[in-house]
C-alpha cells in the first residue's frame, strides 16, 4: 500500500527500463534463448497495453485486488518482477515459454500461412464484388511471397536465427 508516487517509478523501472537492459545485454552476446525470451516478453508487454487501453479492461482486472485492501500495483509489481528476474525460473516461466515458442515455431507457422492465404482468398472475392477496391488495391505495394515470409513452417525453412 505505497503511495502511487513511489509505485509508479518502481513499476516502470521493472517493466521497462531493466527488460530493455536485459534485451541489450541479449543482443550484444548473441544468444539465441535470451533473445526469444526478451521477444516474447516485449510482444507480452505490447499486448497487455493494447488490453489496457481498452476502457474498464484494467478496472475489471484490478478489482480482485482492490476489495479489501487497494494492492492492484503491488501485485503488478511482484508480477513484473517474477517475470523479469531469474526468481521466474522456479515457477514454471522457462517451460511456459519454451511451449508457446515451440507452438509459434513449429505448427504456429502452419496457422499463420493457412491464415495468410484465407485473407488472400477473401481479398480477391471482395475485390471481384466491390470493383472500385481493384483501382485502390493496385496503389498499395504488395506483401512479399510466402517462400520470404518470416514465419517458419514445419519442413523448417523460412529465415534461420544467427
Amino acid at each position: 500500500m505505497l503511495p502511487y508516487i513511489i509505485m509508479y517509478p518502481l513499476l516502470l523501472m521493472a517493466s521497462l527500463v531493466f527488460p530493455a537492459l536485459r534485451s541489450l545485454q541479449a543482443l550484444h552476446t548473441k544468444n539465441n534463448g535470451e533473445m526469444k525470451v526478451w521477444l516474447f516478453y516485449w510482444l507480452g508487454y505490447a499486448l497487455l497495453e493494447i488490453a489496457f487501453a481498452v476502457p474498464f479492461v484494467e478496472m475489471i482486472i484490478s478489482l480482485p485486488f482492490t476489495l479489501v485492501v487497494d494492492i492492484y500495483y503491488e501485485a503488478q509489481l511482484a508480477l513484473v518482477v517474477l517475470l523479469t528476474t531469474n526468481s521466474g525460473a522456479n515457477f514454471g516461466v522457462p517451460r511456459l515459454l519454451d511451449r508457446v515458442i515451440s507452438f509459434v515455431e513449429g505448427d504456429g507457422g502452419i496457422y499463420v500461412e493457412k491464415g495468410l492465404q484465407q485473407l488472400t482468398t477473401l481479398q480477391k472475392q471482395v475485390v471481384e464484388k466491390v470493383p472500385v477496391l481493384e483501382k485502390l488495391l493496385e496503389a498499395v505495394p504488395q506483401m512479399p511471397a510466402s517462400s520470404s515470409s518470416p514465419v517458419r513452417t514445419s519442413s523448417g525453412s523460412g529465415p534461420k536465427a544467427e
